[in-house]
């Protein structure tokens, strides 16, 4: 695993793509950083000889970008870089995805005030495999579904930088192509000053960092050819390291560039896609945050945010987005914009079958769908509705899976108390109380398989009729779907049917 990429995707014929057509490579690049794919090219006022650079190649040019694998996921935050790397290589470059599986034992010190906790080996290793297997994925997914007809797409390459790390020595890596790094280099980063002048101060290892992202970009250059790294702005130090060592590197001067990507923030201004609270980030796994999790927080995205996103993580044209925003506002209520965003990213993550589970879900859910629930399957159950998913509004959808053993002679009430006990008021039924559960079923706000249970008129020995399998069971999968309150369902999974 560390000797050799972790998987090739070579260039090929793909069906659809972002753009129009024609232009040179460079003047998409500018469009592009029009669009605020790309906030900056490095070194500053460098764009002159960066699109000489792009429009002298007879073929694609490679660009790459890091992913540290501090969790066993990407989140939110991490598309709109590695989006920028499929639309670069829509245009016939080449796109190399890096998984820091050696540079996460030292910990990036950018944008901290204390050192990293550090990682176990085992937790690198298999969080690397897992972000690797999910980049390669995304990558297969860009070329099945959003590549042109007739157009060939750059080649897509995933990589651990631990396959280079592991046999290189101190000694070599301080003596050999690093031996032209200055200290005032280093020194000079506002990274740096932050962290000598708190009370932490800055261990010898996070000082090195660039130097070993650095020795990443050499390493490509000499294997690839690779001579441009994509990064956040938080990786604008970084990225100057590398752009220094690599004109040292060659005598005559190598002329390397950076682009940085915005950091993705709402329209009032909030980090999007990562929280401090790990409940609220959006990870692009599918074990971390289901296609249906993650269709819902895209399609619930407030209509003065969702042109931007639209152009940051959609293959759409400019004029598509345009267009497409204009009928978004003429008619708000059908969600056009919203649905299409959510199609889009969850297309490229999830593939067509994640697609279309959260698109099943969310009609079962919110257009109460019944021939959609009547056709569930065991595989539909396990790619639904996670615990805690976003809903629209900003509020939360509380909706749980639970199993139990069938019991005849139960009434709905009676089942939905005994849970309610069971839990202690923090689970499956959320923070309703038992006078809250006999209101919601007096006044016919529960539906059992997007039936109402009872109307408010029924007497209350209607509330407490036991429950029949054939009225209460899907035959399809064996459960059934409370909806308790607009944001509240839970399902249930039967034994010993």
């Amino acid at each position: 695993y560390f000797q050799r990429p972790i998987i090739n995707l070579p260039g090929r014929l793909c069906r659809r793509c972002l753009s129009a057509g024609g232009g040179s490579a460079a003047e998409s690049v500018r469009a592009l950083l029009d669009r605020g794919c790309f906030q900056a090219v490095l070194p500053l006022k460098s764009e002159k000889y960066f699109n000489e650079y792009l429009n002298s190649a007879s073929g694609g040019r490679y660009f790459y970008c890091g992913f540290d694998p501090t969790a066993n996921s990407l989140h939110l935050g991490n598309l709109l870089a590695i989006v920028g790397l499929l639309r670069l290589r829509s245009l016939g470059h080449g796109a190399i995805f890096v998984v820091g599986g050696a540079t996460a034992r030292i910990g990036d010190p950018s944008g901290r005030m204390s050192d990293r906790v550090r990682l176990a080996e085992r937790d690198v290793e298999e969080n690397s495999a897992s972000i690797g297997r999910q980049l390669a994925g995304i990558a297969d997914n860009h070329g099945k579904y959003f590549c042109c007809d007739g157009a060939r797409p750059g080649e897509a390459v995933v990589l651990n930088n631990q396959s280079w790390h592991a046999n290189l020595s101190a000694t070599e890596f301080l003596s050999g192509q690093l031996s032209g790094a200055r200290l005032h280099d280093l020194l000079g980063k506002h990274s740096v000053q932050t962290r000598l002048n708190s009370k932490h101060g800055m261990s010898v290892k996070e000082f090195l960092y660039p130097l070993f992202q650095a020795y990443d970009w050499l390493h490509l250059y000499k294997t690839y050819g690779c001579l441009v790294q994509i990064g956040g702005n938080d990786q604008t130090g970084n990225i100057d390291t590398g752009l220094t060592c690599l004109r040292r590197f060659e005598q005559s001067g190598v002329l390397a560039f950076g682009l940085t990507v915005p950091l993705l923030t709402t329209s009032d201004g909030q980090k999007l896609g990562k929280s401090d609270q790990l409940a609220d980030t959006v990870w692009l796994s599918s074990e971390r945050t289901s296609p249906f999790a993650l269709y819902q927080r895209l399609r619930n995205t407030p209509d003065a945010d969702v042109g931007r996103l639209l152009r940051l993580f959609t293959f759409l044209s400019d004029r598509q987005v345009a267009e497409l925003c204009e009928r978004h506002a003429a008619a708000p209520e059908r969600y056009e914009a919203q649905t299409t965003l959510a199609d889009g990213v969850t297309l490229l993550l999830h593939g067509e079958a994640g697609l279309a589970a959260a698109r099943k879900w969310t009609s079962i859910l919110f257009g109460e769908d019944s021939a959609a629930l009547a056709s569930l399957t065991p595989a539909d159950l396990a790619a639904g509705v996670l615990s805690e998913s976003p809903s629209r509004g900003g509020d939360r959808l509380s909706s749980c899976r639970r199993r139990l053993a069938w019991r005849d002679g139960v009434s709905l009430r009676q089942l939905l108390l005994s849970l309610l006990a069971e839990d202690g008021g923090n689970g499956s039924l959320g923070q309703m109380t038992p006078d809250q559960v006999n209101q919601a079923l007096s006044a016919g706000r529960v539906t059992l398989n997007l039936r109402r249970h009872t109307s408010a008129a029924e007497s209350k020995a209607a509330l407490d009729a036991p429950l029949s399998r054939d009225s209460c069971v899907l035959p399809g999968c064996g459960a059934s779907l409370i909806k308790l309150s607009k944001r509240r369902f839970l399902l249930i999974e039967w034994d010993n049917l």
